[in-house]
């Protein structure tokens, strides 16, 4: 790998500490800072050019006679400015690159590391971009946001066409959309997973929510594929949306009732794994699929939607059937680990009450023995410290509450918040162990059966407990695999 995936440097940012000489940087507004207050910061860095918002052109005058030989222009879209700029000044790589673009509350993850991993069974050349990783090939580094600033993806994007990469698989969050990271970029597959519950602190409603991430069918290629689960509650309103958008031709819908371009049947869910059988009508063939790593219903769906996306991307069909052979999971999405006496250990990235929720519901019907491990993570809402715990009381047969990230909060009154929202009649089967090492060991201990199920539960991929702001490494699959 040539490049240095951190990229230190950018040629057009919105990030002050990124700024050489030279380079442009752009006064992006956050949600509590403004963008011109880093523009002193810049030009000692060596910015060349600085764009901001229109509204600020009075206010920057003095700074423009301060810095006469710095360029100084306005724009009423801070943003898309800065994914234009960035677009140009790498010399507009996604014009080299198929991108395929996958949207929704869950299953984002699962998808996008599906697909490439059909793409690079293919012997296709590939870059993945998510809230696990970011990936160029075989080198990756930690993703700090689902879907990055379109300095860094631009960037990206580069050091793709450098290093012969084909095709880039993205998770493309509703923020990314609603602030314009993904400006100007256009699709050759989407896929719209599911809608649940979240972000309603930045949209309001769902609706408002769901509009966010429909942004994503108006930047597909005519020649693209829009592949929509109709199966959750969300989805007629969101094919309805799609036929405003795209032609009929470009829709691709899911369902495993409902009149869809694909019939979606789950042959056996259990233990050993999912049957299932995609029949797609356009196509006029059915895929029997099968997965020994992925269980339960929804992730029936992604399975469903890859293949899908593979067969809209042109991967041959036997193709799609040995790469999901062969897939052994996302890393902190359900990730499997088979414990010494047989019984099954999950880890999943699930933090908050709905996606945990659906984790243990998910998992339920499978095992006779359901252990239960969480915590709830500080300086966040504090919602999760009901929802959660009530969550793990519906579903568990033994629980297990011990520390996630406590942050700058009192540990233990995280701890105690989470005990005091156990209802009364699941208090029995409830232990609380603050050392999230010790508790992995007692819930493997509870395991005592190969039907059991331990469910670690709230950080999934992360390598590292975050304790006042100091990042400890620490990481929940790597614990498990010792047993």
């Amino acid at each position: 790998m040539k490049t240095d995936l951190g990229f230190s440097f950018l040629p057009v940012t919105c990030d002050s500490a990124k700024i050489n000489i030279g380079s442009t940087f752009v006064a992006c507004d956050g949600s509590q800072f403004r963008g011109i207050d880093f523009i002193p910061q810049a030009i000692r860095n060596g910015a060349a050019r600085i764009i901001a918002g229109i509204q600020y052109t009075q206010e920057l005058a003095t700074f423009e006679q301060q810095y006469p030989r710095v360029i100084f222009s306005y724009t009423s879209d801070p943003r898309k400015a800065l994914a234009e700029e960035a677009a140009k000044a790498h010399g507009y790589p996604t014009k080299k690159l198929r991108i395929v673009g996958i949207t929704g509350t869950k299953g984002k993850s699962t998808i996008t590391h599906l697909v490439d991993h059909m793409l690079r069974t293919a012997g296709r050349k590939t870059a993945l971009i998510g809230g696990v990783a970011n990936k160029i090939l075989d080198t990756s580094i930690p993703s700090s946001l689902t879907t990055p600033n379109s300095d860094f993806l631009q960037a990206f994007f580069a050091a793709c066409v450098e290093e012969g990469v084909d095709t880039v698989v993205m998770e493309v969050s509703s923020h990314a959309l609603s602030l314009d990271r993904v400006h100007s970029i256009k699709f050759d597959a989407v896929g719209f997973t599911n809608l649940a519950q979240d972000h309603l602190d930045f949209y309001g409603t769902m609706a408002a929510y769901c509009d966010a991430k429909l942004l994503l069918f108006n930047q597909l290629k005519p020649t693209g594929h829009a592949i929509i689960n109709l199966d959750h509650p969300w989805g007629q309103y969101v094919e309805e949306a799609a036929k405003t958008q795209l032609n009929q031709q470009q829709i691709i819908t899911i369902s495993k009732q409902k009149p869809a371009t694909a019939t979606l049947a789950i042959l056996d869910s259990s233990l050993a794994g999912l049957e299932l059988s995609v029949t797609n009508y356009l196509h006029d063939n059915s895929l029997y699929l099968t997965s020994s790593y992925l269980f339960g219903a929804p992730y029936a769906y992604n399975i469903a939607m890859a293949a899908l996306i593979g067969q809209s991307l042109g991967i041959a069909d036997e193709i799609i059937t040995q790469a999901l052979t062969s897939f052994t999971g996302t890393p902190g999405r359900l990730q499997l680990h088979v414990l010494k006496n047989g019984a099954k250990a999950f880890v999943d990235f699930a933090h908050s009450g709905p996606p945990m929720e659906a984790v243990l519901q998910m998992l339920r019907p499978l095992t006779d023995n359901l252990i239960v491990l969480f915590g709830c993570g500080g300086d966040r809402p504090k919602e999760r410290r009901f929802l959660m715990p009530r969550a793990a009381a519906a579903f568990g047969d033994h629980i297990i509450i011990t520390e996630d990230n406590p942050r700058t909060e009192d540990r233990l009154q995280i701890l105690r918040d989470i005990e005091a929202n156990i209802p009364p009649e699941a208090q029995h089967k409830t232990q609380t162990i603050q050392d999230r090492r010790q508790a992995i060991a007692a819930a493997v201990s509870l395991a005592t059966t190969p039907s059991s199920i331990v469910a670690i539960l709230g950080k999934g991929h992360e390598p590292y407990q975050i304790i006042g702001t100091t990042h400890h490494h620490f990481d929940d699959f790597e614990e498990i695999k010792n047993f």
